[in-house]
């Protein structure tokens, strides 16, 4: 449930110009390696 939730946080930075592309990437593969 937490690491869904990060996903969807990490997301709503992205869509919003706070994070790119890279940082995307690099925070949904660590929150999906702890599934």
């Amino acid at each position: 449930m937490g690491a869904c939730m990060e996903n969807v946080t990490v997301l709503i930075r992205y869509f919003s110009g706070k994070i790119d592309k890279m940082e995307l990437c690099e925070r949904l593969g660590k929150t999906n390696t702890t599934l």
